[in-house]
């Protein structure tokens, strides 16, 4: 049911939304406003969303996803919503409906008793003041339903989303910068990562998190997302990371030509990092085997000029498999 106004409990409202960012109180009043005035849950499009909110794609995204993330709003098959909210539409419906029910029960005794009297003019203006009765107990008893959603102080929020624990260690221990990082898409990206990666992630957080100032420049750690999707965690391996000081490091199979090609076009940090600890050389066919895409593609997209005119390919395989690498060099 789609509803021309809604009821607004001022100090409900300002506790609820207390501990938000301005901008996520802006795009949480304004996504329920929408749930109301189409009537139930409001189909996703992040680019309207915006535009309504005047803010950047970016900034929307971020509000959204923290109040997924707090259980404000409620994102299912592609539409946001409210639990009270639409709870609340359907209360209003039913008491529009069993109003309207109400109102055509008394039209009809008014029609039965006008015909036992013979006056069909009496008939038409009983219809007339039931149907304006109805309507005006309708919207009386709708007022005094009306939900407080914009007040969720006053509201049940939905539950929480819930992670995996390996996850959850890991989002603990990064070093996060306030109001950077998105719970949702870090767990979406490490989601993705192979099973290797995530079994060492803590362990490599914890390496990453004393460095964080020299590392980043002093900016702060940058969005955990993004700092799994670039591979950043890579270079905190086991093998990579500062707190390993014993043994020798591991250094790239291949002819040694190709990598100082490779120092030579990027760095010797870029050939360490992408490199020496992750790839290993399959000279049959001329190819790097990757531990994983997001090595792969990061090879691929910065040398791809190189490899094209070396004829050089890089694929994905258990690079990092020692054992692996030595019974295949064997054979």
């Amino acid at each position: 049911m789609k509803d021309p106004w809604i009821k607004w409990f001022p100090g409900d409202f300002l506790h609820g939304v207390s501990e938000l960012e301005p901008g996520e109180g802006w795009v949480y009043t304004i996504v329920l406003n929408l749930i109301y005035d189409g009537g139930g849950p409001w189909p996703l499009n992040l680019a309207r969303l915006s535009r309504r909110c005047r803010m950047r794609p970016t900034a929307t995204q971020k509000a959204l996803d923290t109040l997924l993330d707090l259980g404000k709003l409620t994102l299912i098959d592609g539409f946001l919503t409210n639990a009270r909210a639409v709870k609340s539409l359907e209360s209003r419906q039913k008491l529009v409906e069993k109003s309207t029910e109400a109102a055509n029960a008394r039209w009809e005794n008014s029609r039965a008793k006008a015909k036992e009297n013979n006056d069909p003019d009496h008939a038409d203006a009983m219809h007339n003041g039931c149907d304006r009765n109805a309507i005006l107990e309708a919207r009386s008893q709708i007022e005094l339903e009306a939900n407080a959603s914009l007040s969720p102080g006053a509201t049940k929020a939905p539950k929480a989303r819930s992670y995996p624990e390996a996850f959850e260690a890991a989002w603990k221990e990064y070093p996060h910068h306030k109001g950077r990082s998105s719970k949702p898409n870090a767990a979406a990206v490490w989601a993705k990562l192979p099973a290797d990666e995530r079994e060492g992630l803590v362990a490599a957080i914890r390496r990453f998190a004393p460095n964080v100032g020299e590392t980043c420049g002093g900016k702060g750690a940058p969005d955990m997302a993004v700092w799994l999707k670039d591979g950043k965690h890579l270079n905190w391996g086991a093998e990579a990371g500062p707190a390993n000081s014993t043994g020798p490091a591991p250094t790239f199979d291949g002819p040694p030509e190709l990598r100082a090609r490779i120092v030579a076009l990027k760095d010797d940090a870029f050939a360490r990092r992408w490199l020496d600890h992750y790839c290993r050389w399959r000279g049959a066919d001329r190819t790097i085997l990757a531990i994983n895409a997001t090595v792969a593609e990061t090879l691929k997209a910065e040398l791809a000029g190189y490899f094209a005119e070396r004829r050089i390919s890089v694929a994905v395989a258990a690079a990092n498999d020692r054992t692996q690498a030595k019974q295949e060099r064997a054979a």
